[in-house]
């Protein structure tokens, strides 16, 4: 339909952990809600948990938005596990933000469209940034200072029930704002359901609903779309120098169809750990044909003969890398603190 006055006509669905009786057939895990931002789990425990960094401390954490719809979730069986879990784990600690309620968030069955509004305000930022009336508001804010100088960036899924047929009429959006100027783009605009969708930016987007998707291919997941993992735009920081964070998402016009945020623990990430000021990239190489392998910061104690040829930058930890990349180090004590692989056209 063109508007969401038929939303009565849709079954709405809030999962407490038993089956309904028509998806019995199903398989179902109903992943948990760690904590949510209520009780003893508070704003500044969200952002400590995002930004989960040696490098940022976070200061006036201020949650503007309703009881339950912030959260720390574990995903467990969920479309976004291999997402955010870290290499070997089945589980994945996420921060989640809803327009609406936590038990979608959480959901691995689509159950076609499901509103489930906050009953939050509009959000000036973010209706100024996309054009359109915003309500069911769920935005975090906080500072952040930095101990070194470096290009920091943000990882994080959007989520949506306006897929795919609402995706002009109601575009549910969401930004990053740091210092007031939004930093989650996709080919230079924002992202909301009208601008990262099934016509649109496809090559960013998973189709998930039941009226374009077979059953059998369904993600395990409520949403009927999203966003594959996306990354801001990086921005520069400046040790001991404060900048301001907003993170928002919200309906479109009305407060129909929910749409949400996961963001994966420590996803405030160097957007090269080589770059941070307070860090030595130790080896770099060239010539290499092919895939970089993946490689581990056990410390071998051998001082391993590389290929292609490795170039020492810095002081002599050969003894802590066991393949070919870019090793980052303590400037404190030497010990390895970062890697990162690079392709053949690394310098």
């Amino acid at each position: 339909t063109s508007t969401h006055d038929c939303i009565l006509d849709k079954m709405k669905f809030y999962k407490t952990g038993l089956l309904l009786a028509g998806l019995l057939a199903a398989a179902f895990a109903q992943d948990a809600v760690i904590s949510d931002v209520c009780g003893t789990f508070t704003p500044a425990d969200w952002v400590d948990t995002l930004l989960d960094s040696e490098y940022l401390t976070a200061s006036g954490a201020t949650s503007l938005a309703a009881c339950g719809s912030q959260a720390l979730l574990s995903l467990e069986d969920h479309a976004f596990t291999s997402m955010f879990a870290e290499d070997g784990e089945t589980t994945a600690e996420v921060l989640a933000m809803s327009v609406g309620q936590m038990s979608v968030m959480v959901d691995t069955v689509n159950n076609g469209d499901v509103s489930s509004s906050n009953g939050q305000g509009t959000d000036a930022d973010l209706t100024a940034l996309t054009g359109t009336t915003m309500n069911d508001r769920n935005a975090m804010e906080f500072d952040v200072v930095s101990s070194v100088d470096g290009e920091f960036a943000l990882n994080y899924v959007f989520v949506s029930d306006e897929y795919t047929e609402h995706v002009n009429s109601y575009p549910d959006a969401m930004a990053v704002f740091i210092d007031g100027v939004n930093v989650a783009t996709v080919e230079g605009g924002f992202v909301s359901a009208g601008t990262v969708n099934q016509n649109v930016n496809s090559a960013y987007f998973v189709n998930n609903d039941l009226s374009d998707i077979a059953a059998a291919d369904l993600q395990a997941t409520e949403w009927d779309g999203f966003t594959i993992v996306l990354t801001t735009e990086t921005f520069n920081v400046v040790a001991g120098v404060s900048f301001h964070v907003k993170i928002v998402v919200a309906d479109a016009s009305d407060r129909y169809h929910d749409s949400g945020l996961y963001l994966g623990k420590g996803s405030f990430t160097p957007a090269d750990p080589c770059s941070l000021a307070a860090a030595v990239c130790l080896f770099e190489f060239s010539g290499y044909e092919g895939e970089v392998p993946e490689f581990d910061l056990t410390n071998t104690g051998d001082n391993q003969v590389f290929s292609p040829q490795i170039v020492a930058k810095s002081s002599d930890v050969i003894g802590q890398m066991n393949s070919i990349g870019s090793y980052v180090v303590s400037e404190e004590d030497g010990s390895v603190v970062g890697a990162k692989t690079h392709n053949n056209d690394f310098a």
